[in-house]
């Protein structure tokens, strides 16, 4: 098969030799270096490289074999120069499409948010501060009629944390032992000068409240097991139905916009209040 640099030597127009091969990525043409055996006699020749670094652009931020065939002028000892530091991109509405995109797939709420911004605007033709209320308007509708969908985590949260703050005084607190052991337990308890310290007082209730506690744990653990077990097997849960349930919701109420960004940006948000940006 043919390589790049081949073919570049036997054209006079290495633009159009590049276009011709798919053997090198814009990486191997930089660096000039493989381990390739098909790739291998074809990286001796650097002057056709830095032909083509020359001659083609691959992106804004410089000529393609900047930095690794040949000095880059924008940085000086491994450190950037002030003129381009301030070409950095301040947020996410200066950086490009394909770097928004990239953080999209990574999952950057924010870059969603940008990708979402940058379709309504070339989808309803206007401009950036009209297409940002529209998209503002797509997050709120996101999060309507999802209340319900909620209750199972504000009833969990709520339980556990309750349960957490009563397990203290149920063990340490001696007026909370015996008004649980007379209704509940009936034990015959110590006499009260063995029961002058919550130390004592809680090696007189864990002989009830340990059984309580195991088993409350087992059960959790247990049911901890099984839901790796379900992920193991491709089954989600809960919280992923309800994302999946509300993103087909949102796609189905804004279907002039292209699915994937609606579907980004519904996913990235929480379930509980306005995503924070990151």
């Amino acid at each position: 098969m043919t390589s790049l640099f081949e073919a570049g030597m036997r054209s006079s127009n290495v633009g159009a030799s590049v276009s011709s091969s798919s053997m090198l990525s814009p990486y191997d043409l930089r660096t000039c270096s493989t381990n390739d055996e098909t790739k291998k006699s074809s990286c001796n020749n650097v002057l056709v490289v830095r032909s083509f670094c020359k001659t083609t652009k691959l992106d804004k931020d410089g000529p393609a074999d900047q930095g690794y065939a040949s000095p880059d002028d924008r940085f000086n000892d491994d450190r950037p120069t002030v003129e381009y530091a301030k070409l950095m991109p301040h947020g996410f509405g200066g950086m490009r499409h394909e770097q928004i995109l990239q953080l999209c797939v990574e999952g950057s709420y924010s870059a969603r948010k940008e990708a979402m911004t940058r379709n309504v605007m070339a989808k309803d033709s206007i401009g950036y501060e009209e297409a940002a209320k529209v998209v503002t308007k797509i997050i709120e509708d996101n999060r309507k009629g999802m209340w319900s969908a909620y209750l199972p985590y504000h009833f969990g949260m709520g339980i556990s944390l309750f349960g957490a703050g009563i397990s203290f005084p149920m063990i340490f607190d001696l007026n909370t032992v015996q008004a649980f052991n007379d209704r509940f337990v009936t034990a015959e308890l110590p006499d009260l000068k063995d029961l002058e310290t919550f130390l004592e007082v809680g090696s007189c209730s864990w002989s009830w409240m340990e059984p309580i506690i195991g088993q409350i744990s087992f059960v959790l653990l247990a049911l901890q097991f099984a839901r790796n077990q379900a992920l193991n097997l491709g089954v989600k849960p809960y919280g992923n139905w309800v994302t999946k349930n509300r993103a087909d919701r949102l796609v189905a109420m804004y279907p002039q916009y292209d699915e994937i960004f609606i579907r980004w940006i519904s996913e990235a948000a929480s379930l509980h209040g306005p995503r924070a940006m990151k």
